[in-house]
């Protein structure tokens, strides 16, 4: 194994953990941006859609649950225990666009790379 691949995934780790941990001690998600979790929650779930279809390892597997698991689990609390602490009027997403505009570029993106990729499996 890499010790920078190690590493860097036991500080995403950590991170979530902490995050959690916060908004669980504090009891609120003040600070922390919906859009923005809910945008990781979609990087992770299409990024690791090879675990319904490959298996590479056992801590490649474990890792990649537990990424979409405490995101998702952040969302969640977000959205329903922690709801009233949560600002949507400071949840900003800087940029051009609305929170779903850059998605028909990247639709457009995906539907010519897409043959190419499962070509390559």
């Amino acid at each position: 194994m890499n010790i920078f691949r190690l590493s860097a995934d036991m500080l995403h780790l950590i991170s979530f953990i902490v995050l959690l941990t916060r908004m669980r001690t504090q009891k609120s998600c003040r600070g922390v941006s919906l859009k923005t979790q809910i945008l990781f929650l979609i990087v992770f779930c299409c990024r690791y859609l090879d675990l319904l279809f490959s298996f590479i390892s056992v801590y490649n597997t474990m890792m990649k649950i537990f990424f979409i698991s405490a995101t998702a689990l952040t969302v969640y609390w977000m959205v329903t225990k922690y709801k009233l602490s949560y600002d949507l009027d400071n949840d900003l997403l800087h940029g051009d666009g609305s929170f779903f505009g850059y998605g028909a570029p990247h639709g457009v993106l995906a539907y010519i790379i897409l043959p190419c990729f499962l070509l390559a499996l």
